[in-house]
């Protein structure tokens, strides 16, 4: 019973100690390329963002479409699943704060309007 016992902790500590096996661990993210432009409207890690390096021109409108980064990472003749146009952006704290700035941009100008009618109202009140 006691080796029983022994044996079952010493299995359970291994289990629990167990060096986790993450995938595609060493492949870098697209947030942190500066390539990487999240839309307005999208999460900052968003696989539907966009990437600067690869797009398409309408020679009509002169408009550039640019690929969603989810897109250019599954092609192999972009960028592939192991990142090879990366290049790592410098200011990425900048750029996500920016972005957190521009996503909520409505909210703070509506309540920006509300804190600003209240405080006006209780002036013209006094």
């Amino acid at each position: 019973m006691r080796r029983s016992v022994i044996l079952f902790i010493s299995l359970f500590k291994n289990i629990v100690n167990a060096n986790p096996i993450i995938k595609n661990n060493h492949i870098p993210a697209c947030r942190n390329c500066k390539f990487y432009t999240p839309l307005h409207y999208n999460e900052f890690e968003s696989d539907m963002n966009r990437c600067q390096k690869f797009g398409e021109k309408n020679i009509i409108t002169d408009e550039i479409q640019y690929d969603f980064v989810s897109t250019c990472r599954k092609d192999e003749e972009k960028c592939g699943l192991e990142g090879k146009a990366f290049e790592a952006e410098s200011n990425v704290e900048i750029k996500q704060f920016i972005h957190i700035l521009q996503y909520h941009a409505p909210s703070f100008y509506l309540g920006f309007l509300i804190v600003s009618y209240f405080g006006f109202s209780m002036i013209i009140l006094k």
